[in-house]
């Protein structure tokens, strides 16, 4: 892990004024940004979500599942 804010700035993601929990993991595989949110704002209706990026560009959404 080479990063890991609890508190980035929501801007970065289109929500000014929140934050996300922001992990950078490199590893032999590659590198990823993993973002969770857990207010609802970016998941839709409140579960937990994460935006990961593979190498070559392929970005994935991954929710939990959890509607609250």
């Amino acid at each position: 892990m080479v990063l890991d804010d609890p508190h980035a700035d929501g801007a970065q993601i289109g929500a000014p004024g929140t934050t996300y929990h922001r992990v950078a993991i490199t590893s032999e595989y590659g590198s990823t940004v993993v973002i969770s949110t857990t207010d609802g704002y970016y998941a839709g209706q409140g579960g937990h979500s994460a935006m990961v990026r593979f190498p070559g560009g392929f970005t994935a959404e991954i929710h939990d599942g959890t509607l609250r």
